[in-house]
């Protein structure tokens, strides 16, 4: 009937919607968590810089 075929396009539409949501989410995460790497390695090496070489006098 028109009424099931309109229940199952809507059906179809939401799941669609979720999957969508999903996968925007996952991106999102995505990116955060590389976000995240990318910071943590530029704090190492801003610290490693500020370390230096472990020597106050250079030659020494």
């Amino acid at each position: 009937s028109q009424a099931t075929n309109q229940l199952m396009a809507l059906s179809t539409k939401q799941q669609m919607q979720i999957q969508t949501l999903l996968a925007t989410q996952f991106r999102a995460e995505a990116e955060d968590a590389a976000r995240k790497a990318q910071s943590e390695e530029a704090a190492r090496e801003m610290t490693k810089r500020f370390l230096g070489t472990g020597s106050a006098y250079p030659g020494n």
